[in-house]
């Protein structure tokens, strides 16, 4: 018999799969990663080892599409903020300064870098993700420097990104996240040869967009306790 996929079968596959993620993600940011199993997953979101699997092949899967789910939705709110910013170097100065503001603000999504960082497969598939979209930001602004290596350019800028957010977490820089998101805002426009009237006018864009559109408007649902 042919199973037929029905829109009320995929609310319900929908509704299953987040109850796992949910599940998955309260066990891992509370008692580990490594600690964690499949059968406190299941038990923890009601339902079987086999729906799991129906779902995700192993731990580490559950882990991958948490961390893709945890940048997709910050970048949602990255690109809700940006919806009025008009084209040009502000896009790129209200893009890094929300989402680096939100992580540190944010345990669930802290908690969410942190764990892969933990994991070099998935800090790789991350960090492609994030240089595929900074990469077209540069390209649809027209900031791409010139005479400048674009693929060492979007390295370099997602390093000092990453470099400064894992510092932060780690307590290590006791600053505020509104002082953090702005530095590296500021730090990053400046290494791609902004300087003076046109790097104020971009930094302006941040008080702008975070005016009309606060960065704390929900985030992460999926990692939520069902």
């Amino acid at each position: 018999m042919v199973y037929r996929r029905t829109e009320r079968s995929e609310r319900v596959r929908a509704a299953s799969r987040r109850r796992i993620l949910g599940a998955a993600a309260l066990l891992f940011t509370t008692q580990g990663y490594d600690t964690t199993t499949i059968q406190q997953i299941v038990s923890r979101a009601g339902t079987s080892t086999g729906n799991l699997y129906f779902y995700f092949a192993n731990k580490e899967a559950l882990l991958s599409a948490l961390i893709a789910e945890a940048q997709g939705d910050l970048w949602r709110i990255a690109d809700a903020a940006l919806a009025e910013v008009p084209p040009g170097a502000g896009r790129l100065a209200v893009s890094i300064y929300v989402q680096v503001s939100y992580v540190l603000r944010h345990i669930a999504a802290a908690k969410m870098v942190l764990l892969s960082e933990a994991h070099t497969g998935l800090t790789a598939a991350a960090f492609a993700a994030q240089a595929d979209r900074l990469r077209r930001l540069l390209i649809d602004n027209h900031l791409v420097p010139e005479g400048e290596d674009l693929e060492l350019a979007i390295s370099a800028w997602l390093g000092a990104v990453r470099a400064v957010i894992g510092r932060s977490l780690s307590g290590a820089g006791d600053r505020d996240p509104d002082q953090v998101g702005r530095f590296l805002a500021r730090w990053n426009l400046r290494s791609i040869g902004l300087e003076g009237a046109q790097l104020k006018e971009a930094m302006a864009a941040i008080d702008v967009a975070i005016s009309r559109r606060p960065p704390a408007e929900g985030f992460l649902p999926t990692i939520e306790p069902a």
